[in-house]
């Protein structure tokens, strides 16, 4: 059955009895659930060895002041072509944890085993921690690393601190595990920050030694595309990344130093127009999210200059659920009318054939309505019955309306017009039981009738 609900307009709501405070209802609301509260945990990856300074370290076993023997040692020893190796500015011993901004202090190194080493910077922190599905992140906790010393060697456990079976009591850090991240089923992707791809797309940019004729906007060079274009004598226009300036290869262009364009042959030359929408082909992965603006990577296929679109996009669980606490509401109160009613019911009063609306006409009449919404039932019920879809009780709603001659005529509803009255902030409680919505009969004015009930769910002051 259908039933419409009013969104009220109060300030944010919390878990007490102020969340309701100025809302005209006839029955203050009841809390029917408190918030479900996740544990904090810690979601563990690989053990990964660790670089620092170290004197007398080898030359060609040296990177950004960091000694990285002692790593390719463990990579070694675990029969390991290449991993990732933490590498320290300042010295760590045991139970020391590694956190912060990437590259303020610490930054991951791909370490390549092998007659000559190769060592090379990564440039995006990455992890093999995935959190499992059951487990959401916490706002500012990263991956951090749990330095361990085994032996000659140090190495340090990557771990993420979580919240499992839902948001965390504590608002914000720092946090304190209660124990490890147990799966029970599927895992998030994998926490890092990686560069999603887009197309390779053809790239003009400003440049002094342009043939004046190639031009064509903006003082933006399009003789290598003109070029490509006048190859494919079946081709009338292609895309072209636009650079406001000259460019080198790798340079990272932002979204106000470039022009998305299209150049088209026009009769015997050639012109460039801007794009009215700028296009995206940048593919990021499930799991992931953009982070940052997005920018052109200059690139080259075979002598051609050309840009890669590229999108930062972190990856991992998403951060858990805002908490909320889930309240039965009350809103309009409808007149119930019993289907069978008085033997001595007048004609006129008999709307729908089987029910006697006389105690709603007077009730009308008593209030100076001409329209009212009511619920008819199919018995007598008494106060706290409860009527929804699927229930045990048979109800149904009508519209009665009192025409200029005092004629009383009954139409047959869908629905009811429910006005619950929500705070800002409190939305339908999806998922609900049958009963989670309907009506509630009561004893009002004088009577019984019949009060509109849904649940809400409403966030929690932490």
């Amino acid at each position: 059955m259908k039933r419409t609900i009013t969104a009220a307009t109060a300030a944010a709501a919390t878990v007490g009895a102020s969340l309701w405070a100025g809302a005209a209802l006839a029955q203050a609301p009841v809390l029917v659930q408190e918030p479900t509260w996740g544990e904090v945990r810690a979601a563990e990856g690989e053990l990964v060895p660790v670089a620092q300074a170290q004197s007398g370290c080898a030359r060609d076993l040296s990177a950004d002041g960091l000694c990285f023997a002692d790593a390719l040692a463990e990579l070694k020893a675990r029969g390991a072509a290449e991993g990732l190796v933490l590498g320290v500015e300042r010295p760590v011993r045991d139970r020391d944890v590694v956190a912060g901004p990437y590259g303020a202090g610490w930054r991951l190194y791909r370490v390549r085993v092998g007659g000559q080493a190769e060592i090379r910077r990564v440039e995006l922190p990455t992890s093999d921690v995935r959190v499992p599905r059951g487990c959401f992140a916490l706002p500012g906790e990263e991956v951090r690393y749990g330095v361990e010393a085994r032996g000659p060697r140090t190495l340090a456990r990557e771990f993420q601190t979580v919240t499992c079976g839902g948001p965390a009591r504590q608002a914000s850090g720092p946090y304190q595990p209660l124990g490890r991240a147990y799966a029970t089923g599927d895992f998030w992707p994998a926490t890092e920050t990686i560069h999603a791809k887009g197309d390779v797309r053809p790239l003009a940019a400003v440049r002094p030694d342009c043939p004046p004729a190639s031009v064509l906007r903006e003082g933006v060079c399009y003789d290598e595309t003109i070029r490509t274009l006048s190859a494919d004598p079946k081709g009338k226009d292609l895309d072209v990344i636009a650079a406001k300036r000259p460019v080198a290869l790798d340079d990272r262009l932002g979204a106000g130093e470039v022009m998305q364009t299209v150049l088209k042959k026009r009769g015997k030359g050639f012109k460039a127009d801007k794009r009215w929408f700028a296009r995206s082909d940048v593919r990021v992965p499930h799991g992931c999210a953009p982070a940052g603006e997005m920018f052109f990577q200059v690139v080259s296929q075979g002598d051609r200059p050309m840009v890669e679109e590229t999108q930062v996009a972190t990856c991992g669980a998403p951060l858990a659920p805002e908490p909320v606490a889930v309240w039965e509401a009350y809103g309009a109160l409808l007149p119930l009318v019993e289907i069978g009613g008085n033997a001595n019911c007048a004609p006129e009063h008999r709307l729908t054939g089987d029910a006697c609306f006389t105690p709603l006409v007077n009730w009308m009449k008593s209030k100076g309505l001409s329209r009212t919404e009511a619920v008819m039932v199919d018995r007598s019920y008494g106060s706290g019955t409860r009527l929804f879809n699927g229930g045990p009780v048979r109800f149904s709603t009508v519209l009665v309306t009192a025409d200029a001659n005092g004629v009383y005529k009954a139409e047959r509803r869908s629905g009811y017009t429910a006005s619950i009255v929500w705070p800002n902030g409190c939305r339908d409680h999806a998922g609900g039981p049958s009963d989670s919505e309907g009506l509630l009969i009561v004893n009002e004015r004088g009577g019984r009738m019949a009060q509109a009930f849904a649940w809400a769910a409403c966030p929690v002051r932490r």
